[in-house]
């Protein structure tokens, strides 16, 4: 029998919900498919989303982390509207990109394909997602993953324009040597960005912002 969208949710619901509560990640009252672990500076989140196309459900599964001081300035440059600031991530992936395959959805249509995807997944948090959380769990990690290459796109943040944000926050914040360099970096590719006329004024707001903020 073909299963509708709620009947694919709720038995991914029952299948992963172990999975997440051995790993200390509790589902969100709000989405029963939405799973987060708190910790110090923020909480790290695992996202599963379903949505229906022509006679397949699509599947996909995404694992970020906040920072809640990143984001708690971040939010105050970027466009995200205020309703969604507290829930924001500093860095967000999905399973498509962490294989390689970024277009990369699950299609399912009934409980033995969805079976199987909720074992893929299981395989793929115990032996990458949740080591890939644990050890992004620190600033200077973040710091690695987002500005080490400040010219190439980023796999972990989509935004172009929250990610020039975002990493020259987090570069202030871990003191990377290489912060004025990475200022001009974020500002030229603002410059050629679609809402450079909007996103640009914001950005020089930050780097005066941030210039007047010592980290000693």
């Amino acid at each position: 029998m073909m299963l509708n969208k709620k009947d694919i949710e709720k038995e991914i619901s029952l299948q992963m919900l172990p999975v997440f509560q051995q790993a200390d990640y509790n589902r969100m009252s709000t989405d029963p498919l939405h799973f987060q672990r708190q910790f110090e500076s923020g909480f790290k989140s695992c996202i599963i989303s379903v949505s229906e196309y022509k006679a397949e459900f699509w599947v996909e599964l995404s694992i970020g982390i906040r920072f809640n001081i990143v984001e708690n300035l971040a939010n105050q440059f970027t466009l995200t509207l205020k309703d969604y600031h507290q829930h924001t991530h500093t860095i967000l992936t999905s399973y498509g990109r962490m294989i390689g395959n970024q277009y990369f959805r699950f299609k399912v249509t009934d409980n033995t394909q969805v079976s199987d995807m909720c074992r893929e997944m299981n395989h793929f948090l115990d032996t990458a997602g949740f080591t890939f959380l644990d050890q992004n769990s620190s600033i200077y990690q973040i710091d690695e993953l987002i500005n080490t290459y400040p010219e190439r796109p980023s796999k972990f943040i989509y935004n172009q324009s929250n990610r020039c944000i975002k990493g020259l926050i987090i570069a202030k914040l871990c003191q990377n040597p290489h912060f004025n360099t990475l200022v001009k970096a974020y500002h030229f590719i603002l410059e050629k960005h679609s809402l450079s006329d909007r996103m640009l004024p914001r950005y020089v707001k930050l780097v005066n912002h941030l210039n007047l903020i010592s980290m000693n």
